[in-house]
């Protein structure tokens, strides 16, 4: 796992190298976005328990796929009870 993404979940550093995050408050809760080469690439609705996750349209290439699958290992082993939607499997 990459540890940009472990550093962004657990420390409040906002840009780490080309990672980074925002959040917000809207009607449906909070709302996390991760950013890798300033694309979005996960999205974690708190309130809706769900996380999404996309390669922008950057497939095949190993550091995006690598960067999406250390998301994905790190939501689903410290939040289980978050759905993930991969859309690069849909």
């Amino acid at each position: 796992m990459l540890k940009s993404v472990i550093n962004l979940f657990e420390t409040n550093k906002k840009v780490i190298g080309n990672h980074s995050r925002d959040g917000w408050n809207d009607s449906t809760g909070h709302v996390t976005r991760f950013k890798y080469h300033n694309n979005v690439v996960c999205i974690i609705e708190w309130n809706n328990r769900t996380c999404i996750l996309t390669d922008c349209g950057y497939k095949g290439y190993s550091s995006t796929t690598r960067t999406l699958n250390s998301y994905k290992e790190y939501v689903s082993t410290h939040f289980p009870d978050i759905e993930i939607i991969d859309m690069r499997e849909l």
